[in-house]
C-alpha cells in the first residue's frame, strides 16, 4: 500500500493545460505548447522571438523542462512551433514564479511539458499534415508497458518562398525539424523509462541593398539533443524515491551584418544532471521530501565582432543601428557544476496546508581565461565557488469553496557562460537573485466555474547589465549592477466544459522596472506591458470544434529618435534620443473549426486556424532612414491562415 503524503499548498497561478485542450485552442495552429502565450500572467512576445515573458521578467530568467528535461527554449526560431512534436504532448504547466525548493538556477518561473502516456492498449498512430509542417507518431502500450515515437518537419520556409518570395526575407521563418521518443517499463516495485529529445533550426532574414553600409543580414542555426532515464521506486513503507538521469548536446551558430560590420558567435555545450528526490511520512500529518539537484555543464564559445551587438535590456539602440567601431574577438571555454540540495516539510491540519523548506546551491565554475594577455604571456584562468541558499515556503486555507493562498522566497540564477567573456562580457559575474512573493484567493463559483486572483511582487539583484562607463576596461563590458522589480495582479476566470463550451479569461495588470547603480531612478524594462488579456472560448457539438481567442496588450516601450548628427570619422549619421514612448496596442482575433469524422477504425479530423482575422497589423519596430530623418513602421503579420488534416487509428 502506497501512503500518499499531503499535497502541498499549490504554488500561486500554477495553470495547467491538457494537450488535446491546448491543441484546440484558437491561434495554435494545432501545437499544444503554443498555449502559454495565452495563459495569465504571460505578456505577449516581440514577433518573431517566441520568447516567453512572465511577471515582467526577462524570458532567459524562465526555466523550461520536457519530462523533467532541462531543454535550451520552449519555441522553435520565431515561435513558429514548439521544439516537441504536437502530437507526443500530453500537457502544458505554467509556474510563472514563487515555486518550491524542489526547483532553483531560474528568477522568474517554470514550463513544464510533459509527453504524451498511452492510454489504450495495443499499437496507435497519428499522422498529421499542414501548411507549416509534417508528422508522424506512435505508441504502443501492452502488460504495464508504454512506448511513444514522434517526429515533425517543417517546410513554412520552402512554402513562402513559393507563394510569396518577396516577403520571405522580412519575417522569422524557420527551417526546422524535431522528434521525442519515451519508453516506460515495470519492474516489480520499479518502473523505469527513457527518454530522447532532438531538434534542429535554420533561419536567414536579409535586407538587400545597392550601397553595402545598408545590407543587413542575419542567419542562426541551432541544434539540440537531450536523452533521459526516469526511475521510480516504490518501498514497502510505502515510500517512494524519484530519480532523473540527464545529459545532451547543444550547438547553436549565428552570422550578422550591420553594413560593413560582422558579427559571428559559435557556441558547443555539453550537459548533464541527476535529480533525485524521496519522500517520507515523519509523523502524524507531516511528511517530508529531501532531494538532491545536480547539473553541469561544459561550453566552448567563439565570437567575432563589436563589443556592443547584440543589443541588450537596457541600451539606447534603435532598430537597424550600426554598431560601435571596435571589433573584437575571443575563445573561451567555461566548466560549471552545479549540485544544489534541497529539502521541505508538507503538511495539512484541518483547512490549512502549509509548506516550509529551502535550497542551497553550490556553483563551481571554471573558466580558461580571466584577463585578456598580453603577447607572449600565457592566458590565467579563474575558478569560482559559489554558495547560495534560498528559503521558501507556501501556504493555503480552504474555506469551502473559497481558498486563500500565498508563497514566496529567494531565488538565485548563475549567470550564463556567453557573458563570461575575458572581452565581450566580464569573467567575474556572479549569480543573480530574486526574492518573490505572491498570494491570492480562488473561488469555485459552481462546479465548471473557477476565479482566481493573484497578486505578485518580484525584487531583483545583481542582474547582469551593460557597463555605463564610456571606455570600460576590457573584461569588464558587463556588469552585476542591476536592479528590477515588477509587480501586479493577474485574473484567470476559467470554465470547464459546460453544456458544449469552455474557456478562460485572462488579465495581467503589472509593472516592471529596471535601474542600474549609477541611474538615479528606475524606468521601464523593455518588455513592459502594463496590460494584457486574452479571451478563450470553444464550442464542441456533434463532431464539430469552434474556438475564438481574442488577445489585447499594451505596447512595449521604445527609444525614439528626435534628431542625428553626421559623425565624420566613422562617415555615418548617429541618432540623438528622445524621451522613450510606447508602440500602440496591439490586438489580435483568431477563429478556428475543427470537424472529426468517425471512420472505424480510424478518425480523421480536418481544420482550419485563421489568425489575425480583423486584418490588425501592429507595428513591432521602427525602420530608420540612413540620416534618421524618416522613420517606417515594420508591420507585423497580415491575416494568416493554417489548413490541417489529421488521421488517427
Amino acid at each position: 500500500m502506497t501512503v500518499e503524503a499531503p499535497s502541498r499548498p499549490p504554488e500561486p497561478a500554477r495553470t495547467g493545460v491538457s494537450g488535446d485542450t491546448a491543441k484546440r485552442v484558437a491561434g495554435s495552429e494545432g501545437d499544444p505548447t503554443k498555449v502559454v502565450g495565452s495563459l495569465p500572467g504571460v505578456a505577449r512576445a516581440p514577433l518573431g522571438s517566441g520568447e516567453v515573458l512572465v511577471w515582467g521578467a526577462d524570458a532567459a530568467d524562465t526555466r523550461v523542462f520536457v519530462d523533467g528535461i532541462p531543454v535550451p527554449a520552449l519555441y522553435h526560431f520565431g515561435g513558429v512551433r514548439g521544439i516537441v512534436p504536437s502530437e507526443a504532448v500530453g500537457g502544458i504547466e505554467l509556474v510563472p514564479g514563487a515555486f518550491g525548493p524542489d526547483y532553483g538556477r531560474a528568477l522568474a518561473g517554470l514550463v513544464h511539458v510533459s509527453l504524451l502516456e498511452p492510454s489504450r492498449e495495443g499499437l496507435h498512430g497519428t499522422a498529421a499534415i499542414d501548411t507549416l509542417d509534417a508528422s508522424l507518431q506512435g505508441e504502443l502500450m501492452h502488460e504495464g508497458a508504454a512506448a511513444l515515437a514522434a517526429g515533425r518537419y517543417g517546410y513554412l520556409d520552402r512554402l513562402v518562398e513559393a507563394v510569396a518570395p518577396e516577403t520571405a526575407p522580412q519575417y522569422v521563418v524557420p527551417r526546422y525539424f524535431d522528434g521525442a521518443a519515451a519508453v516506460d517499463g515495470d519492474f516489480g516495485r520499479a518502473r523505469l523509462g527513457a527518454r530522447v529529445l532532438f531538434g534542429s533550426d535554420e533561419v536567414t532574414r536579409a535586407t538587400a541593398s545597392a550601397d553595402p553600409q545598408a545590407v543587413r543580414s542575419d542567419r542562426r542555426e541551432r541544434v539540440f539533443v537531450r536523452g533521459g532515464v526516469p526511475i521510480s521506486y516504490l518501498h514497502e513503507g510505502g515510500s517512494r524515491t524519484k530519480a532523473l538521469v540527464f545529459w545532451g548536446y547543444d550547438r547553436g551558430s549565428q552570422e550578422s551584418r550591420f553594413g560593413p560590420q560582422p558579427l559571428s558567435l559559435e557556441s558547443r555545450a555539453w550537459i548533464w544532471g541527476v535529480r533525485t528526490e524521496h519522500g517520507f511520512h515523519v509523523a502524524g500529518p507531516v511528511h517530508a521530501r529531501v532531494g538532491l539537484d545536480v547539473e553541469g555543464r561544459h561550453a566552448a564559445l567563439a565570437r567575432a565582432g563589436s563589443l556592443t551587438l547584440p543589443p541588450r535590456e537596457g541600451d539606447m539602440a534603435v532598430f537597424g543601428q550600426a554598431p560601435a567601431e571596435e571589433i573584437a574577438t575571443d575563445t573561451w571555454e567555461i566548466e560549471r557544476a552545479a549540485v544544489g540540495p534541497y529539502a521541505s516539510i508538507d503538511t495539512r491540519i484541518g483547512p490549512v496546508a502549509f509548506s516550509i523548506g529551502g535550497r542551497a546551491d553550490f556553483t563551481l565554475t571554471v573558466g580558461d581565461i580571466e584577463r585578456v594577455s598580453s603577447p607572449g604571456i600565457p592566458p590565467v584562468g579563474f575558478a569560482r565557488l559559489e554558495p547560495t541558499f534560498d528559503p521558501r515556503a507556501a501556504v493555503s486555507l480552504a474555506l469551502g469553496r473559497l481558498e486563500l493562498f500565498a508563497a514566496g522566497g529567494g531565488y538565485h540564477q548563475p549567470v550564463p557562460p556567453e557573458d563570461l567573456s575575458a572581452v565581450f562580457g566580464n569573467p567575474e559575474l556572479e549569480s543573480a537573485r530574486a526574492i518573490v512573493a505572491s498570494g491570492g484567493q480562488r473561488v469555485r463559483i459552481i462546479d465548471e466555474l473557477r476565479l482566481e486572483v493573484t497578486g505578485f511582487f518580484r525584487s531583483l539583484d545583481e542582474i547582469v547589465a551593460r557597463s555605463r562607463l564610456a571606455n570600460p576596461a576590457s573584461g569588464r563590458i558587463l556588469t552585476t549592477n542591476g536592479e528590477g522589480r515588477s509587480f501586479g495582479a493577474q485574473l484567470l476566470l476559467k470554465l470547464n466544459p459546460l453544456e458544449g463550451f469552455s474557456g478562460w479569461l485572462a488579465y495581467t495588470l503589472s509593472r516592471s522596472e529596471r535601474k542600474i547603480d549609477v541611474e538615479p531612478s528606475y524606468r521601464l524594462f523593455d518588455g513592459d506591458q502594463p496590460h494584457v488579456l486574452t479571451t478563450v472560448l470553444g464550442y464542441e457539438i456533434a463532431g464539430w470544434a469552434f474556438g475564438l481567442r481574442f488577445r489585447a496588450a499594451s505596447g512595449a516601450p521604445r527609444n525614439t529618435v528626435i534628431d542625428s548628427y553626421y559623425n565624420a570619422k566613422a562617415d555615418r549619421y548617429e541618432p540623438i534620443f528622445g524621451p522613450r514612448t510606447r508602440y500602440d496596442t496591439f490586438y489580435q482575433l483568431d477563429l478556428r473549426v475543427e470537424h472529426r469524422f468517425d471512420l472505424d477504425p480510424v478518425t480523421l479530423a480536418l481544420y482550419l486556424d485563421v489568425q489575425n482575422v480583423t486584418y490588425h497589423r501592429h507595428p513591432e519596430e521602427l525602420a530608420y532612414s540612413y540620416d534618421y530623418a524618416e522613420a517606417e513602421p515594420i508591420l507585423g503579420l497580415p491575416t494568416l491562415a493554417v489548413a490541417g488534416a489529421r488521421l488517427s487509428l
